[in-house]
C-alpha cells in the first residue's frame, strides 16, 4: 500500500509534535491577564463616565502546563476599586481620579494565585473620571410579544412588576429619553404562565437604571364565552326616559376558574344624547378587569321622555 511508504515520515512528524508539547509545557511562558475594574461606592450624585470600561493587565511568569488552569482562575475575576480610598473633591463637577492599582491587586487578587507569579504590572497607574448626574423618573414598557392559542387568555395579573423607573446619568445621555424598554423577545405561543427576569441594564449602557432588573409575568387561563345583560336607567329629577330595547347585551371571554365572579353591578353603562334625535349612543364606560368584551349589543337604543 502507498501509505507505508510514508509511515516513518507520519512518525516521525507525531514524534517532533510530541517532543514540541513536552517542551511547551515544561518551559516558562509569559500571560498576559486582562483584569477588570469594578467601582464600588461612587459618591453620591456622581457617575463613573471614563474607566468604567477599562482593564488592569498582569503579567505572568508560568510552566506552560499553567496556562489553561491560571486563565480559568481568572475568568470571573475582577479589581474591585472602592471610591472611599481614592482622594475625591466633592464640590467639582467633573474630576479625574488618579489610583495605582498594584497595592490593590496584591491585596484583592494574589490569592487567586497560589505561586503569586505576577511579575510585572502591565500599567503603573490607572484613571477613572465621575460627573455629576441627575435623575429622571421614566415609563416603563415592555417589548416582549407572544401569540396565543385559542381557547386561552391572559388574566389580569400580567405584565411588568414595575410601571416606572428611575434613570441616573448625565443630562446629555438621559435628556431625549422618553421611556425605558425592556429588550426584545419573542415568547411564542404561550400555552401556560412564564415569569422570568428582566435586565433593563442591556439596553442602556451609558446610565443606571433603578431597579435594574424587574420581573415580567405572564398568567394565562383556559376562557369560555358568556354574556351578561345590563339593564339601561338615566337620573333625571324633572323627567323620565324610556328606552327600547331597555336593556344591552355584553358577550365577554372569561377565565374558566373566573366564570361565576362576573355580575352586572361590575359594569357601567353611559348613554350619549348629543345628537338631539330619538336615538342615543350606548357607551360601555367600564367592566371587570379580569374579562375580555367581544360585543355589545345593541349599540344604539331608540328612547321617550316623560315629563314628571
Amino acid at each position: 500500500m502507498k501509505w507505508i511508504k510514508f509511515y516513518p515520515l507520519w512518525i516521525c512528524v507525531m514524534l517532533a509534535a510530541l517532543l514540541w508539547y513536552v517542551f511547551y509545557l515544561s518551559n516558562t511562558v509569559t500571560l498576559e491577564i486582562k483584569l477588570k475594574v469594578d467601582y464600588k461606592n461612587v459618591p453620591h450624585g456622581y457617575v463613573v463616565t471614563k474607566g468604567s470600561d477599562k482593564v488592569i493587565p498582569l503579567i505572568f511568569n508560568v510552566k506552560g502546563n499553567e496556562v489553561n488552569s491560571l486563565k480559568k482562575s481568572f475568568e470571573d475575576v475582577s479589581l474591585s476599586v472602592d471610591m472611599k480610598q481614592l482622594h475625591v473633591d466633592s464640590i467639582l463637577p467633573s474630576q479625574t481620579i488618579t489610583y495605582s492599582p498594584a497595592l490593590m491587586v496584591k491585596q484583592q487578587i494574589m490569592d487567586y494565585h497560589k505561586n503569586n507569579a505576577v511579575f510585572e504590572m502591565g500599567t503603573d497607574s490607572a484613571d477613572v473620571v465621575i460627573e455629576r448626574a441627575v435623575a429622571k423618573k421614566l415609563p416603563l414598557i415592555d417589548n416582549f410579544t407572544y401569540s396565543l392559542p385559542q381557547g386561552v387568555m391572559i388574566t389580569n395579573n400580567s405584565g411588568l412588576s414595575a410601571d416606572s423607573v428611575v434613570v441616573v446619568g448625565l443630562m446629555s445621555d438621559i435628556f431625549d429619553l422618553t421611556a425605558v424598554n425592556t429588550p426584545k423577545k419573542n415568547l411564542g405561543q404561550v400555552w401556560q404562565n412564564v415569569s422570568f427576569t428582566v435586565d433593563l441594564g442591556e439596553e442602556l449602557k451609558d446610565v443606571t437604571v433603578i431597579p435594574q432588573k424587574v420581573t415580567y409575568s405572564l398568567s394565562v387561563s383556559q376562557f369560555t364565552e358568556n354574556d351578561v345583560k345590563i339593564p339601561l336607567s338615566v337620573e333625571n329629577d324633572s323627567c323620565n326616559y324610556e328606552f327600547f330595547p331597555d336593556e344591552i347585551d355584553v358577550k365577554y371571554n372569561v377565565a374558566v376558574k373566573d366564570y361565576g365572579l362576573v355580575s352586572p353591578s361590575m359594569f357601567s353603562v353611559k348613554l350619549d344624547f348629543a345628537d338631539n334625535s330619538n336615538m342615543a349612543i350606548v357607551i360601555l364606560e367600564s367592566s371587570p378587569e379580569f374579562i375580555d368584551i367581544i360585543d355589545i349589543s345593541p349599540k344604539y337604543v331608540q328612547y321617550l321622555i316623560f315629563k314628571r
